[in-house]
């Protein structure tokens, strides 16, 4: 079944087919039952995954709810011997996962064949929700039995409405999804569950509905409850899609064309200009999905500009959408990706939501869950064991709060009974954020004391709080190659011409080592197939030695300012559960992915070129230190350290250097970065000219404690504080 045009959540369990147990009753009844729709001529080839769901559906609601139900939910259509599976809702909800990760293809005798469907969950957009998390969301949206009404705006099979059944009564639930299957499968399962409670099978044609809540403005007015004191929805809940709206070239080309699979971005580009040369089916097929999608986000940006400006984001726009619905005095709880907080395209709407204090709680989780003590234990296995999400509980306009309740890095809902909750104000809250008003993350109260007292103290990189920005520091942040939009200049590195220059990407550096590693290519991967290769002791003996690259790029198309011998490179791709996030160091002239933006001189002229040499050795060294590093972390909630993260960061101002700490710096930095012969330019600048300085391990590490150490005085920090900074990072560490 092809993805719904909202690529809409699931709650149910959507596993790769190749991972599903042969043993599964799901799986070989449904096969049964295709075969069996076939012979009678009574499958939709067209759809015959969405027919056999729907086929498997209107049998169990048969076999226990009656004819007469199915017709009316589920409408006419054949109905197979045995149902597809056990007649409870767990059961309906995990067979309609299963089922979704396989594909019917058809052998040589016209019969279906079961084919694993790969990245079923990425293209749907779903994630199966754990019972412990939904029932979290309930209690913070007051779901009991004095709700008036709940809905869950992207509903999949049902999980938050069977929950919610068992607090409050049936016929106040409510759903919508763009997915009739989910839709069926939710009506049968809530059917199930009434029925076995001994209430009659309810209608829920009119309370159940398949459309898309985010644009069907008549599916709400169709669904909207009235009431004689506060009509509309008093409970908001549910786990929205965590997808992009516009199109993910990644994974629909490589679940149409294996061909795709491996390829790099420039590759990939490349392959489909062949196709497009030739008009090829795939071609036609790829890229009126892509305009579709390219509409769909367009509307997205045009009704929540607030959530959705850029790159929309499904799960942003529906935290728009709960803000719009909410009844007054009524609460939202919706499962987000953490970044949601500080992201640039939704920051307004949670900058809005905090000053207005309707914020009532951000509870913000880790994916490891319990698989920090208990290996396998994730809360979504499917996903990156760093990636974050967070429980966030919005108040309707009546309900405001004068403090928003904050939790980080949780690893278990029943965490929050066991720590102290934090607490911030809306000030506070803008203060951590003085540039987009987003959500920061401090762990604990003394966290968020520190980071305040830092913020107050010191200027952020560049504020944007007045009429003009004021850099701390003159220099500006530039991005020159991007990866994909920028392939048709690069030249694998092999055959590149001799004067090319290497195009430097984030995986090659480390902090203060600008030869932290080559890049390999594996060709096998379907995501980053490009690999950084460490580099050996031995290769940082020689100071002659240089990591390879990808690619080389013409020296006419890489523009570099005239008389600077290096610059500060940042690695874009990052987490706050790495050693460290903040990882800067000097290069020399160079081309630079996307991966790796550079801060240049604030203008071309000599005067702003000699300013930087003067001052940006200062910066390197404060942007690699460990309190800066803590302090990004409170802000960090994806895997990029974006442009406006990155302003936002209190820095040491050049000004502020006492003479000896200035002097240590540059020390320090000779030892760390002129390890080759290529620095010597950023040597001399640092006034300390002379042969590259060899590789010693035990002698770099001793140089960097004595600047995390500098750096916590330069920072005022006392004795607890520093305690409290350092012991963070051995804990990260551990981790």
């Amino acid at each position: 079944m092809s993805a719904p045009e909202s690529a809409p959540g699931r709650e149910a369990p959507l596993p790769d087919a190749s991972s599903l147990p042969e043993t599964d009753d799901a799986r070989p009844a449904f096969a049964r039952l295709l075969a069996d729709l076939a012979a009678r001529g009574a499958l939709d080839r067209a759809d015959p995954l969405a027919g056999g769901i729907l086929a498997g559906l209107r049998a169990l609601a048969q076999r226990t709810l009656g004819p007469s139900w199915r017709r009316h939910h589920l409408g006419d259509g054949p109905v197979a011997a045995a149902p597809l599976c056990a007649p409870t809702p767990a059961a309906v909800q995990t067979a309609y996962g299963q089922l979704l990760a396989l594909a019917v293809a058809w052998d040589k005798d016209g019969q279906p064949q079961l084919t694993p469907r790969p990245f079923a969950r990425q293209q749907a957009g779903a994630y199966y929700t754990p019972p412990a998390l939904i029932t979290l969301l309930l209690d913070w949206a007051g779901v009991d039995a004095g709700t008036r009404a709940l809905i869950d705006p992207a509903c999949g099979p049902g999980a938050f409405l069977l929950a919610a059944q068992q607090r409050m009564p049936a016929d106040r639930l409510y759903g919508i999804d763009v997915d009739p299957c989910a839709v069926a499968c939710a009506r049968v399962a809530l059917a199930l569950r009434l029925r076995a409670d001994g209430a009659p099978a309810p209608d829920l044609t009119d309370r159940i509905v398949c459309a898309d809540a985010l644009l069907d403005d008549r599916a709400w007015a169709a669904l909207t409850p009235a009431g004689p004191a506060a009509p509309g929805f008093d409970a908001i809940v549910g786990n929205p899609p965590w997808e992009r709206a516009k199109l993910q070239q990644v994974e629909w080309l490589a679940a149409h064309d294996p061909g795709f699979r491996g390829l790099d971005a420039g590759q990939r580009k490349q392959r489909l200009a062949t196709l497009a040369a030739a008009d090829t089916p795939l071609w036609r097929a790829f890229d009126a999905e892509r305009r579709r999608r390219a509409a769909y986000a367009a509307r997205l940006r045009a009704r929540y500009p607030e959530a959705c400006g850029g790159d929309a984001n499904l799960y942003a726009g529906f935290a728009a959408l709960a803000d719009a619905r909410i009844a007054p005095d009524g609460r939202a709880a919706l499962l987000v990706p953490s970044g949601i907080a500080a992201d640039r395209g939704t920051h307004g709407l949670v900058r809005r939501l905090a000053s207005a204090g309707r914020l009532a709680a951000f509870l913000d989780f880790e994916n490891r869950g319990p698989g920090r003590t208990q290996p396998g234990t994730r809360f979504f296995p499917g996903v990156d064991g760093r990636f974050r999400f967070a429980a966030l509980c919005l108040t309707g306009r009546a309900g405001r709060v004068r403090r928003s309740r904050l939790a980080f890095a949780l690893s278990d809902p029943g965490d929050l009974g066991n720590a102290r909750p934090l607490t911030l104000s809306p000030r506070a809250l803008a203060t951590l954020n003085p540039a987009t008003g987003g959500l920061a993350m401090p762990r604990c109260r003394a966290d968020a004391a520190l980071a305040l007292r830092l913020h107050r103290r010191w200027p952020p990189l560049v504020d944007r709080r007045g009429p003009a920005p004021v850099h701390a520091f003159p220099a500006r942040y530039r991005r020159m190659f991007d990866l994909t939009n920028d392939a048709q200049h690069f030249q694998p590195w092999p055959r590149a011409d001799g004067d090319a220059w290497p195009l430097y990407e984030g995986k090659m550096v480390q902090a203060f080592d600008h030869r932290a590693a080559s890049v390999v290519t594996h060709a096998g991967n379907l995501k980053r197939p490009a690999q950084p290769r460490r580099t050996t002791e031995a290769e940082r003996a020689d100071p002659a030695f240089r990591p390879t690259p990808r690619f080389g790029v013409a020296a006419d198309q890489a523009r570099w300012p005239d008389g600077l011998d290096w610059a500060i490179a940042l690695k874009h791709v990052t987490s706050p559960s790495n050693a460290r996030t903040v990882i800067a160091a000097a290069v020399p002239p160079c081309a630079a992915a996307n991966s790796l933006p550079l801060l240049l001189p604030a203008d071309d002229d000599p005067a702003a070129v000699e300013a930087y040499r003067r001052t940006a050795p200062l910066l390197l060294a404060n942007l690699n230190a460990q309190v800066l590093d803590w302090l990004a972390r409170g802000k960090l909630q994806g895997q990029n350290l974006n442009l406006y993260i990155l302003e936002q960061l209190p820095v040491i101002p050049p000004g502020a250097y006492p003479a000896d700490a200035a002097a240590h710096v540059r020390a320090a930095l000779k030892q760390l970065c002129h390890t080759s012969y290529d620095l010597n330019g950023f040597a001399r600048d640092l006034g300390h000219p002379g042969p590259p300085v060899a590789w010693c391990p035990s002698a770099r590490a001793q140089a960097r404690h004595a600047l995390d150490a500098l750096y916590r005085k330069l920072y005022a920090l006392d004795a607890r504080q520093s305690v409290r900074v350092v012991k963070h990072f051995r804990v990260t560490t551990q981790n």
